[in-house]
């Protein structure tokens, strides 16, 4: 497909799922929430776009059409959350109902079906029939979206969430009936038939995740069956649907995805292998998706964080139409402008010593790049951003591309300040790619400055935590798993010890109900694995990696310290973790050992080549000159992943042995960076062993 973009409407700034076509014929009005708390219905046209009515709200936090009993309205309604009520409103534009849910939480998503409303918060879920509700589940893992799909029969919808420990969980009333475990984080859930025609009820949900790679599950009433996944070097999916664009008669997988990427997946007739047909980049985080006939045709509108509401189609923008539309625009954008700066100078005339004006929203996301052994900084403005300035307890190693480069770096006694200006004035999405060595915690400051005047600063702050390089999961099997065993008791409380792991490791849920609790990590660069039990009096670490024990031991006994509270500490050495730990680092170590030897031979070989005596030398060098491009890219994508790794050894040779006592090991340390430098597995586990 030959894909374009038309803008229809600027609104203020959009959450996630916060887009309903309306079933009208050929000719689908568009309602929008947006976070001013504006509810409106629009008829789309590339020259004017026409409103149909409006209704204010509080921030809208998410859509959804449906019908339902009770109601009167012979099509469909639109409902609307915003904080943890439910308004729903006619085509009209009349208010139908108006239902305060008492969740705890501002809720995220929610469903209707009739009578009932399936709806969920950050941790909270609940499931109301004719406004009563019927059941609520607190989870201790953050949930992402929700889904509703007949599992458990024809007569029976049972509700399906996405959780961020990696899990899809299908709920049968109040308690989990089954978990499908995926490589990432699932952000997104949506129902899925193949054919355009089918509207029968369907047992498969599309997923998109934090990772970027999209999938397909079929869920059977006992368990489920992951029918596929493509793992996709993309940013995170915010929103996944499916519709008829290309006209064959099978829907096409529809994706938009936080960098701004509209993409449109299609399946191969002959193959059934599901292929990119065509994508476009809006330039800005992409929130919300809905496909249909805005206009007659299929057309995939979407909505952007700052609010844009553009439509992706084919010869999107009518014929003749395109110059009169500029031209219309651009008189606008001059009109604008100096409307603009004349408010500006009546403004510091009248209020020469005052600040005004509204503070633009940001929002932000920090997630882990396992492959890369970084995080991956998102920070998206409703205004251009200007200038960011980074200020940091814990030292960092920046990784820089071309969109966000250092203008002033400055390192004394671990603080850290960078600055970042930015060459496009129309700047509202920032990425930013950093390590962090884990033992180490502290926090992060963001001071993000707007282009536009008035410059009013916002403070963003992030916490790394010691363990920050771990990924919370559903479960892990002790078996296979060679484990240290760090024994904690002392007269500290449940929630005592909850704090102490809180400040400790990522992803720890505010609350717990349990008695006993029990946590599940895995280090998303090394695969070591740590498993966390406490209840009062008594708390228990296991991991493979004596070095994430010794990152506890410390971390917790500081915290209880401030408490004065005395503990009681035991350590059991498993001797076999150290050359299990060594062998799982080896798998990475070897490859990226090679990639620096031959990105190093490079500049050496094509000095050769161009004096033509390459014939002299061997084909493996004649091979890494031929594969000179290959290489750089890899290496480009992995830069000081070899020193990181030489590092965490290094760490682990330490820890293991203070845990035996010595403290001093400068020599030895020596020792390792020479059989480092000269690799070989075996003799490092030699080494270790004595």
């Amino acid at each position: 497909m030959n894909i374009s973009r038309v803008d229809y409407v600027q609104v203020p700034g959009t959450n996630r799922g916060v887009l309903a076509l309306l079933p009208q014929g050929d000719r689908e009005p568009l309602a929008v929430g947006d976070q001013a708390g504006t509810l409106s219905l629009f008829r789309l046209d590339p020259i004017s776009t026409t409103d149909i009515w409006k209704q204010v709200l509080r921030p809208i936090t998410h859509l959804e059409l449906g019908r339902r009993v009770q109601s009167s309205a012979p099509t469909e309604t639109i409902y609307a959350s915003s904080g943890c009520c439910i308004q729903s409103f006619s085509n009209g534009g009349r208010e139908v109902s108006n239902f305060d849910t008492n969740i705890a939480e501002n809720l995220k998503s929610f469903k209707i079906q009739e009578s009932d409303i399936w709806a969920g918060g950050k941790y909270i879920y609940s499931h109301f029939v004719n406004e009563r509700d019927i059941d609520y589940i607190i989870f201790e893992d953050l949930i992402n979206d929700l889904a509703l799909c007949k599992v458990s029969g024809d007569l029976v919808t049972n509700a399906v969430l996405a959780f961020n420990d990696k899990t899809i969980r299908v709920l049968d009333g109040s308690k989990v009936k089954y978990s499908q475990v995926l490589s990432s984080s699932p952000t997104v859930l949506s129902n899925y038939n193949q054919r355009a025609n089918d509207f029968s009820h369907t047992r498969s949900l599309l997923y998109g995740t934090s990772s970027g790679s999209i999938g397909l599950v079929n869920l059977e009433r006992e368990r489920s069956n992951l029918l596929w996944n493509i793992d996709m070097e993309g940013k995170e999916i915010n929103c996944i649907s499916s519709y008829d664009m290309t006209g064959d008669g099978f829907k096409d997988v529809l994706v938009g995805r936080n960098d701004g990427k509209i993409e449109i997946y299609s399946f191969d007739q002959s193959s059934g292998e599901l292929l990119l047909n065509s994508s476009l980049n809006v330039s800005e985080g992409v929130t919300s998706l809905a496909a249909g006939k805005p206009r007659g045709s299929p057309e995939i509108l979407v909505s952007t964080y700052s609010g844009k509401i553009i439509g992706v189609g084919e010869s999107n923008m009518p014929i003749g139409t395109g110059a009169s539309v500029i031209e219309g625009l651009q008189g606008e954008i001059t009109l604008l402008k100096h409307q603009v700066d004349m408010a500006k100078r009546e403004s510091v005339t009248s209020f020469p010593g005052q600040t005004s004006g509204t503070t633009a929203k940001v929002s932000n996301t920090l997630s882990l790049i396992g492959d890369e052994a970084c995080y991956l900084l998102t920070i998206q403005s409703q205004e251009p951003i200007g200038l960011i300035c980074l200020q940091s307890e814990v030292p960092l190693d920046l990784i820089e591309d071309e969109n966000s480069k250092v203008i002033h770096n400055v390192q004394d006694e671990g603080q850290i300040l960078m600055t970042f200006r930015f060459p496009d004035s129309s700047f509202t999405h920032f990425e930013m790619k950093f390590r962090s060595t884990e033992g180490q915690s502290g926090d992060i400051q963001l001071y993000i400055i707007p282009t536009l005047e008035p410059k009013i600063a916002q403070l963003l702050k992030f916490d790394l935590k010691p363990l920050s390089l771990h990924e919370k999961v559903s479960a892990i099997p002790e078996e296979g798993h060679p484990l240290n065993n760090l024994q904690i008791t002392g007269s500290f409380t449940k929630n005592d010890m909850h704090g102490w792991v809180s400040h400790t490791l990522p992803d720890v849920p505010p609350h717990t109900t349990e008695n006993n609790v029990t946590l599940y990590y895995t280090n998303c660069i090394l695969h070591t694995v740590l498993i966390v039990k406490y209840t009062a009096n008594f708390a228990e670490f296991k991991s493979d990696s004596v070095s994430v024990i010794a990152i506890i031991k410390e971390s917790i006994s500081k915290h209880a310290s401030f408490k004065k509270i005395q503990l009681d500490i035991r350590y059991i050495e498993e001797p076999a973790s150290h050359e299990y730990v060594l062998r799982l680092i080896d798998q990475q170590l070897s490859v990226l050992q090679d990639l620096e030897t031959r990105n190093q031979l490079l500049d050496a070989l094509r000095e050769i080549s161009n004096q033509g005596d390459l014939e002299k030398f061997s084909e493996e060098f004649q091979g890494v000159l031929t594969e000179s491009e290959s290489i750089q890219n890899e290496y480009k994508k992995r830069p000081k992943k070899l020193q990181f790794l030489q590092g965490v050894i290094s760490d682990l040779y330490v820890d293991k042995s203070k845990f035996r006592g010595i403290h001093s090991v400068s020599g030895r340390i020596q020792q390792l960076q020479q059989i480092l430098a000269n690799y070989d597995i075996e003799a490092l586990i030699e080494f270790f062993k004595e």
